[in-house]
């Protein structure tokens, strides 16, 4: 299932973190220490818009994008070591999906 809130806003959000992510890891991949990323509002891994607002730039913007939880198990260049998603009501839907990535890239996930 993929969650419906927010607007362009948040894509926009969700692209930045990305962005961010990818040199964080980047810049520290050579460090002894381990990376740890906490995602306190994780979702279930995927967003969809649905912020009430019906017309003008709002209208057609219904594309399924990556949530905060999914872009962080993607960092490539030098995986987390550990990842805390904290989430309510979708626990399992977050523990499938990092379940999924790790044997994907190969790497033990706490």
């Amino acid at each position: 299932m993929t969650q419906a809130f927010g607007g362009p806003w948040t894509e926009r959000k969700l692209r930045v973190l990305g962005e961010y992510l990818d040199r964080y890891t980047t810049a520290l991949k050579n460090q002894a220490f381990d990376l740890i990323y906490v995602d306190a509002f994780a979702g279930e891994g995927q967003w969809r818009p649905n912020s009430g607002y019906a017309g003008g730039e709002y209208a057609d913007y219904r594309e399924i994008v990556d949530g905060s939880a999914r872009i962080a198990l993607n960092a490539r260049d030098k995986p987390f070591d550990q990842l805390v998603f904290i989430e309510k009501t979708r626990a399992a839907t977050l523990r499938c999906m990092r379940s999924a990535t790790s044997s994907l890239i190969g790497t033990s996930r706490r």
